[in-house]
């Protein structure tokens, strides 16, 4: 199979990035490209990063909370009410609905 890149920035970071040992080859640069794809269809095993090695096993609920206190209750007074019912409004600047 052969693949044709058409764009030189792309030619260049695929190049760049194996000068630097990132990648051994363009295969494996495509094949970390396409990891979603392949772990989607049971065809690749993802490795453990470094990471995730070091990733907190506590719930994500737990992190959160531990993350937020020391959040300043003006921070939380600035924030809109109806911020869940209207998100459409606030992130995107769809007009607000009824």
């Amino acid at each position: 199979m052969t693949i044709e890149i058409h764009q030189p920035e792309l030619e260049d970071l695929i190049r760049q990035r194996m000068e630097s040992g990132a990648f051994r080859s363009v295969e494996d640069f495509l094949m970390h490209a396409l990891i979603p794809a392949a772990t989607t269809a049971g065809d690749f095993e993802f490795p453990r990063s470094s990471a995730a090695e070091n990733a907190d096993d506590r719930p994500f609920w737990e992190v959160i909370t531990e993350r937020m206190k020391n959040v300043p209750d003006e921070v939380f007074d600035r924030l809109p009410e109806d911020g869940a019912s209207q998100v459409d409004h606030y992130i995107y600047g769809h007009p607000k609905r009824d």
